[in-house]
């Protein structure tokens, strides 16, 4: 019986940054001035990303040392951009509250592509005197809640505080949520005085849903610093349900099926909720076998033990997700836990992205790809190809006991664009499995003679055969 593994080439003709970052607003802009900004201002800031990478980017932000006191710097929205598409996040930054000069640089990475970083300098004045016309901040501009249980209900107040030499008048404030945000109602049209403020005093009630949460409210005024006069005031807090596992999740674990690999996860009731019993695991079936719910009599923690099955499917490119559903007793309540495990099968290729880098029409380009198996496993590559022929594939002598390599050549024929092809080395391992390796490859029309970026990614579907 042959094992067919299949990995795949993505030759790219588009180079340059793998990420392009602008201030539509402001084009070119490297630097950020913010004169004479009032106490606690925030600075908004939409980017237009545009990603050539093979997968989703995800971008974060911080402040490089030294980080100039009492400033804050985020990102808000999308912050995770589709592959090779285009999103729009908002970099945040909020001066401090004491008067007088401050500058800084605020870096912005992706844990995705690590070598890549954009970096915007800052600089400004904090003033603390009335500004011309009709202005108003909210202090604090956010409200953290900490955690809470499944439907408590947390008072809060912030100032809405005039800082212009007008009065500001505020007609509207809507909750995102008015399950989640109480406010008062507001009748007539509400001014806040110059150099007043006032204090707008609610209640957040916590989701039935475990987890962090966000809410916010919606303010609408006359006030001249923001735009249309709207402003939000954000709230952030995390529910800790009645019973929670832990840890929280199994994310991006990467097992072998073939070694049974066991997980343990404790499930823990919240101080004050009385001792249970785990009853039923669902959910699971697909991938994991249940090897113990825990001791069977009741108790304030409870030690779960799943393995994975021998015949789960494999991808070696593509996670599998899932939720495991626990049921706790006397109450009846499900916990759930989910997973993220990127499961290999007992052979693959290795490494499970290959950049080409930038390859001039013309020239010729070679890349190894490794096959890795599971403990030593004993096998023979019988045959390797290109299906579509665009690229040459072979396999150099082998010594005994040494890894199976694998040579792709990119010949000096091919055109200038972006091209794809399909590699299969196929080998004698009996063991079936699923898991495999694809790509893709979209024709473009070069803007010059140079292919810029060229790479090697395998995508994800996989077979034994």
């Amino acid at each position: 019986m042959r094992t067919a593994i299949l990995f795949a080439l993505l030759l790219a003709a588009c180079g340059g940054d793998p990420l392009v970052v602008t201030i539509p607003t402001k084009p070119g802009a490297t630097h950020l001035e913010m004169p004479e900004a009032l106490p606690l201002r925030r600075y908004q800031y939409t980017l237009e990303v545009r990603t050539r990478a093979g997968r989703q980017v995800r971008l974060e932000a911080r402040l490089e040392e030294p980080a100039p006191p009492g400033v804050v710097a985020r990102l808000g929205g999308t912050t995770t951009i589709p592959r090779e598409g285009t999103g729009f996040p908002w970099l945040i930054v909020i001066v401090p509250e004491k008067p007088g000069p401050f500058q800084g640089t605020v870096a912005i990475t992706s844990p995705d592509v690590p070598d890549w970083v954009l970096r915007y300098t800052f600089g400004g004045e904090v003033v603390d005197r009335p500004r011309e016309g009709r202005n108003i901040t909210v202090r604090p501009p956010g409200v953290a809640l900490g955690p809470l249980v499944p439907g408590e209900e947390k008072a809060f107040a912030v100032a809405l505080a005039s800082f212009g030499n007008e009065d500001v008048t505020i007609s509207e404030w809507t909750p995102s949520d008015p399950a989640v945000v109480r406010l008062p109602k507001l009748g007539d049209p509400l001014v806040v005085r110059t150099g007043g403020e006032f204090q707008l005093v609610g209640a957040v009630v916590a989701p039935r849903v475990a987890g962090p949460f966000e809410a916010s409210v919606r303010v609408r005024s006359d006030a001249q610093n923001h735009k249309g006069g709207v402003f939000e005031i954000r709230f952030a807090g995390a529910v800790v349900p009645d019973y929670a596992p832990y840890p929280p999740r199994a994310v991006e674990t990467a097992a072998y099926p073939a070694q049974e690999t066991e997980f343990k996860v404790r499930i823990v009731a919240r101080e004050g909720v009385a001792p249970f019993t785990v009853t039923e695991a669902k959910g699971h079936e697909r991938y994991l076998e249940v090897v113990s719910l825990g001791t069977g009599e009741p108790a304030r923690e409870q030690l779960v033990r799943l393995k994975l099955r021998r015949d789960a499917p494999t991808d070696a490119m593509q996670p599998a997700e899932w939720q495991v559903r626990f049921r706790i007793e006397p109450t009846g309540v499900e916990v759930a836990w989910p997973l993220k495990l990127l499961l290999y099968p007992p052979i693959h290729a290795s490494p499970r992205e290959v950049s080409f880098g930038s390859v001039p029409q013309g020239a010729s380009k070679e890349a190894e790809v490794l096959l890795t198996a599971l403990a030593q496993r004993s096998f023979r590559v019988t045959d390797a190809r290109a299906e579509g022929r665009r690229v040459d594939v072979k396999v150099p002598e082998h010594a005994p006991g040494t890894t199976w390599r694998i040579l792709v050549r990119l010949p000096e024929s091919l055109p200038a664009g972006v091209l794809s092809d399909r590699n299969v080395i196929e080998t004698d391992d009996k063991e079936r499995r699923s898991g495999s390796y694809s790509t893709s490859f979209a024709q473009r029309k070069p803007t010059s003679l140079l292919g810029r970026s060229a790479r090697t990614r395998p995508d994800a579907t996989a077979s034994a055969r």
